[in-house]
């Protein structure tokens, strides 16, 4: 019976995931407004190369797949800051709380900033020139989330976001919405967790006359828990494929050692088809007091275009 209801489950994420994936899929073939989306949130997924829709299971859900929401237990309030590239910098706050036997909520709001860029023009020579003058770039989400189990072995989660965008003088605004699955597949005898999520489902956003798309994308992973034999050890893998606009497939590996509930090392691996400058090894660490509050770090290279460096705080209650 929870096989078949698994199955009607499964089936109906896969109607809807086509439903809403193909009107949008043209519009995501050009250029992507809004895309500091793209850029994933928490150290601990980024540190596992972002292989992380199978693994959910903590704040970072919210980004990654909702429907992970779900398996946290209590109060999680988490803040990341990343020293992104060119100067730029990110920063997220989120907060969720679970609600015994119905389902966990949670709210957030993540942000980039470019600082002061140098602007320029074209001459009579059609070469670029400094004008003299400087302006700025800042983007901000926010987000509110519900994960729910929604089957014996199923957790189902949505989010929903507002956007803003702003260069220079110009604003514009728009709304999107990320829905996730989270299968346990251990009644099918197959030791592994199944998670499918599409993020930022929206129409589009606009400046002045000109609207973009948004940067839609849609990853599946699994993920797969080894204990280690006469100890509390243990080794979290996962494996993930996302896509995001009309970029190519990416192909993400992930490896957490759990040492006890204090300590973690990780690695991942990230390889984007036809971006070689953007493809490679991530790795990181973190770190858990019995208060509940931890730190994760993530180092991330992007080949010629430099590293970018993630913390994550946060504190479980």
């Amino acid at each position: 019976m929870y096989k078949k209801q698994s199955v009607r489950y499964l089936s109906i994420c896969v109607f809807l995931f086509s439903a809403f994936y193909l009107p949008f899929k043209a519009l995501a073939a050009g250029t992507n407004g809004a895309d500091f989306l793209n850029i994933g949130i928490g150290a601990r997924p980024i540190a596992m190369g972002g292989a992380y829709a199978g693994l959910a299971d903590d704040v970072n859900s919210m980004y990654w797949n909702p429907a992970g929401l779900n398996n946290i237990k209590g109060r999680e309030l988490s803040g990341n800051y990343i020293m992104w590239l060119e100067g730029i910098s990110c920063g997220q706050l989120s907060y969720v709380q679970s609600r015994e036997g119905k389902s966990t909520i949670g709210v957030g709001i993540n942000y980039l900033t470019t600082g002061s860029i140098e602007q320029t023009e074209i001459d009579t020579n059609n070469s670029y020139v400094a004008t003299g003058k400087t302006f700025s770039s800042q983007d901000m989400a926010v987000n509110v989330s519900m994960g729910k189990q929604i089957g014996e072995d199923t957790l189902g989660g949505i989010s929903l976001k507002m956007i803003q965008s702003s260069i220079e003088a110009e604003s514009a605004n728009t709304y999107a919405a990320d829905a996730g699955v989270l299968i346990d597949l251990i009644n099918y005898d197959f030791p592994f967790m199944l998670g499918i999520s599409v993020q930022n489902l929206g129409a589009g956003i606009k400046y002045m006359q000109d609207s973009e798309s948004l940067p839609m994308s849609y990853r599946a992973g699994l993920s797969y828990i080894y204990l280690v034999d006469k100890s509390d050890d243990k080794v979290n893998f996962a494996f993930d494929i996302s896509k995001a606009g009309s970029s190519d497939m990416t192909l993400h590996l992930g490896a957490e050692y759990l040492m006890g509930k204090t300590m973690a090392l990780r690695a991942g691996y990230r390889k984007a088809g036809g971006s070689e400058s953007l493809a490679g090894l991530s790795g990181g660490f973190g770190y858990k007091d019995v208060s509940g509050i931890g730190i994760d770090y993530a180092w991330v290279p992007y080949g010629d275009l430099g590293v970018t460096h993630r913390i994550s705080i946060t504190n479980r209650f």
